[in-house]
């Protein structure tokens, strides 16, 4: 089995060894050979019928593929504010989940209502290395959050205004 650790993808066999096969303990952002490579908190990956691996390097706002020769090349810039944290290979299709914002520094309840608000997208690389949405998830708790923050912006403007009236209707 494969997984993302350490800024590092590694190989765990069924002896339970493991190896690693792109990155190391340092973040950074090389393409290359897999020992030159650099990665910087990959999170999902995923293979493709011809063996090789997609990777949501998360912390440099990519897609990155590690062909089945060990070399990782840049398949994809995901622009900010949008991360990428997850990726997914069906029919020889590349998926990424996006996410908005950084959540992964930030304290716990900022990051839970940032993720509420944050409405993940699924997006489709093409092949030319931009990507396309096909899908916006949003949820009952994004929608309420939404709409509680606009009724709020409204009755601040309202009370502005009706402060700024009763200046005016004030006698000098």
């Amino acid at each position: 089995t494969y997984r993302a650790a350490g800024h590092r993808i590694l190989r765990t066999a069924a002896d339970r060894s493991v190896a690693v096969i792109a990155g190391d303990s340092r973040p950074g952002f090389v393409d290359g050979p897999g020992s030159a490579a650099r990665f910087n908190r990959p999170l999902r990956l995923s293979l493709d019928s011809a063996g090789n691996m997609y990777v949501a390097d998360y912390g440099n706002h990519r897609v990155r593929k590690i062909a089945r020769d060990g070399v990782v090349s840049t398949v994809a810039l995901i622009s900010w504010p949008w991360w990428p944290t997850g990726v997914a290979v069906w029919r020889d299709r590349i998926y990424v989940l996006e996410r908005w914002g950084d959540y992964y520094r930030m304290p716990p309840v900022p990051a839970y209502l940032a993720n509420l608000i944050g409405q993940p997208r699924i997006s489709v690389l093409n092949g030319d290395g931009t990507t396309r949405v096909v899908a916006r998830v949003v949820s009952w708790p994004t929608r309420l959050i939404t709409a509680a923050v606009a009724l709020g912006l409204v009755a601040l403007a309202v009370w502005r205004v009706r402060r700024v009236l009763l200046r005016l209707r004030a006698p000098a």
